[in-house]
């Protein structure tokens, strides 16, 4: 027996998997498998101009980029930078500089008053978002989906005042591990709860199931994880200031471009395609969309789970440290994604060589391959994008700027012309000649900048 639980630790020793990533690894595993069930129930429940309806109304939780504003992934790396000298623990102990722990009490109350903010301006947006796409919006009043989008938007709202700030507040508190946990036993009950719709012939309103049952249940296990810490934070800080203004602000303010573009840079292909191609396309392109990001949520698992331990070593000027740790995570994240996508091409291949239907609700082959490159590059450039954000600067405003209008440019010029395929072309195109070319010669220059760094500056692959 010890031999081989030995045999094991050295296996995940070797595949840079700790607790935290193994945690992440069980939340995104399930999600796979939960969507594999997903898309299963889908396809027999679901009707292929229903399927496009059903992705175009789950494409209403992308537009929370235009209220979050970067806002999470700033917080994350200044409770980062604040706890890299305090003590925490689930217990409730906080100990450290007063300093320190005043700052951190000042971002925790920053988190509660922009949770309550956020989702204001989401339904606010979402608002504009169906008038934009009007013709879209008669067919989903068409298909009987308008009360569901409705009650969609007002749990997505729900969730972005409640539950995402607080976890990400934790993750950035280097909780990762529990933080992983409280996600994984979300998402088993929703995932529940979503299958259960869809037997019983719920359809669109499996989505909001979905969306509900995540938000409580996160909500309850947050509560029991971290009530502790929950009211010590909660007391007033012992030196005044105002750590949002003087260190969020300026960081958050070069988010906020990266945040608005996101969307245009990943989200626009489901309700274009619906526009001008139809419901049918839009499923496919939506089923082939769910399935690659999650597999991109896999392979960044090793990357982000590191993120706020980046932060810590940067702030304590262990570089070498940094550099060692980015290299490796960032060797899995490209080895995983790599051997996703070859298992979802084979696997398309076996379906349509079975002449199953289930063949009919993907885009097809080439198609899938063109997506599947573009996932990889989007990883890589991922990656790159959170080691340079690790030293409290965001230099990637002007690229994100730049893929955002090259793919809307490119979306609107391809799928009208081409159909589907004009979504995998874009997202290749845009990841492959804009993104990663300019990430990366930023990753370099910021290692040469960097005192302690070492003298050969190989690319991070």
């Amino acid at each position: 027996m010890k031999l081989e639980v030995r045999v094991i630790r050295r296996v995940l020793t070797v595949l840079a998997i700790d607790r935290s990533i193994a945690w992440g690894l069980i939340g995104k595993s399930w999600s796979s498998i939960a969507n594999l069930i997903t898309i299963a129930l889908i396809a027999t429940k679901l009707g292929g101009a229903e399927q496009g309806i059903y992705y175009t109304v789950q494409n209403a939780a992308s537009l929370s980029t235009f209220v979050e504003f970067g806002f999470l992934l700033t917080l994350m790396q200044c409770v980062s930078h604040e706890v890299a000298t305090i003590k925490l623990d689930l217990r409730g102990i906080i100990e450290g500089p007063k300093a320190r722990v005043s700052g951190l009490r000042q971002l925790f109350r920053t988190t509660l008053v922009w949770r309550g903010a956020s989702g204001v301006f989401y339904l606010a947006i979402c608002y504009i978002w169906c008038v934009a796409f009007l013709p879209n919006l008669k067919i989903i009043r068409a298909n009987h989906a308008l009360e569901p989008l409705i009650a969609y938007i007002i749990v997505n709202a729900l969730g972005l005042a409640v539950a995402s700030p607080l976890l990400s507040f934790f993750e950035g508190c280097n909780f990762v591990a529990t933080v992983g946990k409280i996600r994984v036993l979300s998402l088993l009950c929703a995932s529940a709860g979503t299958w259960l719709f869809l037997y019983l012939d719920l359809k669109i309103w499996s989505l909001v199931a979905f969306a509900l049952v995540g938000v409580i249940t996160q909500v309850i296990f947050m509560l029991f994880h971290f009530r502790k810490l929950l009211l010590l934070l909660l007391k007033k800080p012992e030196i005044k200031g105002n750590i949002w203004r003087s260190e969020m602000l300026p960081l958050q303010v070069k988010f906020i471009i990266n945040s608005l573009c996101n969307y245009f840079i990943f989200s626009l292909y489901v309700p274009l395609t619906l526009r001008y191609c139809g419901p049918l396309a839009a499923g496919q392109v939506g089923m082939t969309q769910s399935l690659l990001s999650a597999m991109q949520n896999v392979a960044g698992l090793w990357i982000i789970t590191k993120f706020p331990a980046y932060g810590g070593y940067v702030a304590r000027g262990e570089i070498m440290t940094l550099n060692e740790s980015f290299r490796k995570s960032t060797r899995m994240a490209l080895f995983a994604i790599v051997g996703m996508g070859l298992v979802f091409i084979l696997g398309l291949l076996s379906v349509a060589y079975s002449h199953s239907a289930l063949v009919s609700r993907f885009v097809d082959i080439k198609c899938a391959m063109l997506f599947v490159g573009g996932s990889v590059l989007a990883v890589y450039s991922q990656c790159l994008g959170y080691y340079i954000i690790a030293f409290k600067v965001n230099p990637l405003a002007p690229v994100a700027v730049l893929a955002a209008l090259v793919n809307v440019a490119l979306a609107y010029v391809l799928i009208p012309r081409v159909g589907y395929y004009g979504c995998a072309e874009a997202f290749i195109i845009v990841n492959g000649v804009v993104t990663v070319p300019y990430m990366q010669v930023i990753y370099l220059r910021r290692r040469r900048e960097m005192k302690n760094t070492v003298q050969v500056f190989e690319p991070a692959y």
